[in-house]
């Protein structure tokens, strides 16, 4: 399964369903965007090769902003292409760096499927100030416990547990963000 969604909550209904039905999940994602409002736009990636049963998205990086309470409403400006507002600088992208992404994420694919990737991987591409891309890669040994990974491989039956997964998560991701 690959997944290149802008939106958090999308990212965890995609790493459920590849978990509960037992599928590799490589997830893409670029931004652009500067870190804080005093900070310079340095552009960069991250890309998960995520393996049912040894690690998700929520334990393999995690999954920033989620939280469930808050779903778009009938009363707030939604794009149909890209949810929520949100501002403009957010959404940027650039065609270059997602070639990189997709060109990264088709070799982790490629090296996976031949054996040379055993676990699951994280991927982070990030840009010094100056342009120089460098690359870290960390393998993901999986939170014991984690919500979602609960429910690897169950499933049909998976979806009638997610809710309370995800609120699960939700509670746990806050939690170690206030420590």
């Amino acid at each position: 399964v690959f997944c290149c969604v802008d939106n958090p909550h999308a990212r965890l209904a995609t790493t459920f369903l590849a978990g509960a039905y037992l599928k590799p999940l490589i997830d893409i994602g670029t931004r652009v965007a500067p870190t804080n409002s005093r900070s310079p736009v340095r552009p960069g990636l991250d890309i998960r090769l995520t393996i049912p049963g040894e690690a998700c998205l929520a334990c393999l990086g995690g999954l920033p902003q989620i939280d469930v309470s808050h779903f778009p409403s009938m009363n707030e400006t939604t794009n149909p292409q890209m949810g929520p507002s949100r501002p403009l600088q957010d959404r940027a992208s650039l065609a270059s760096l997602n070639g990189i992404a997709m060109n990264l994420s088709v070799r982790l694919f490629e090296d996976f499927v031949c054996g040379k990737v055993p676990m699951s991987r994280w991927l982070q591409l990030d840009f010094s100030l100056d342009g120089i891309p460098s690359i870290r890669s960390e393998q993901g040994l999986g939170a014991i416990g984690c919500a979602v990974c609960k429910l690897t491989g169950h499933g049909d039956a998976a979806p009638q547990q997610f809710q309370p997964t995800v609120e699960e998560v939700s509670y746990w991701q806050f939690r170690l963000r206030s420590v």
